[in-house]
């Protein structure tokens, strides 16, 4: 289980780590808000909501080892982490005053930008 974890945390490192150079290094910065959420939305989409709400729950227990290995494997720098009815929430600090936020559900996943 935990090699599974750490090969699944690679992976999406991996895909942050391309997505966030793909980010700061496109000569268009008008478009940078949106290249930001596509980076975060390519690391969630490595994470089933399962795995997150198992993470969540052992942070709530006291355990934050999982969810900071899930948050370290996106793109952005965490700002933080709630939980919103069904959904838990990670809102990520995009450029200037840009959040990015990435909800995960049981049936879906939403990653969104706005301004923080």
């Amino acid at each position: 289980m935990v090699q599974t974890r750490e090969a699944i945390g690679f992976a999406a490192v991996l895909v942050g780590v391309a997505a966030l150079t793909a980010v700061n290094h496109h000569p268009n910065t008008g478009r940078r808000t949106e290249r930001e959420r596509a980076a975060v939305e390519a690391a969630a989409s490595h994470f089933t909501h399962q795995q997150i709400a198992d993470a969540w729950m052992q942070t709530k227990l006291g355990d934050g080892r999982a969810l900071g290995d899930i948050k370290d494997s996106f793109p952005l720098p965490p700002w933080q982490v709630r939980e919103d009815g069904a959904g838990i929430v990670f809102t990520f600090l995009g450029h200037g005053t840009t959040c990015v936020d990435f909800r995960s559900e049981p049936n879906r996943n939403i990653v969104t930008a706005h301004h923080c």
